[in-house]
């Protein structure tokens, strides 16, 4: 049987993706704004495993994700 226990903090990740590396700079600034600096951010990358988002975004969108050093309530 399972037993309550209290949520521990945990870190922050976030994976964007955007029509260009402009918007995904303005999305990160926007971030870090609200959750603090980064830790780690990959490298910005077309997102090519699928045309899925192509029409709704305009264009093959760019994709990164970002490590925050802020850590969480996760609850």
């Amino acid at each position: 049987m399972g037993q309550i226990g209290e949520f521990k903090d945990v870190g922050l990740f976030v994976g964007v993706l955007a029509s260009s590396e402009e918007l995904l700079n303005e999305a990160l600034t926007s971030l870090t704004n609200t959750y603090g600096p980064l830790c780690e951010q990959s490298s910005v990358t077309p997102f090519t495993y699928t045309d899925y988002y192509n029409e709704e975004m305009g264009t093959q969108p760019y994709r990164c994700y970002l490590f925050f050093d802020k850590r969480v309530d996760p609850s």
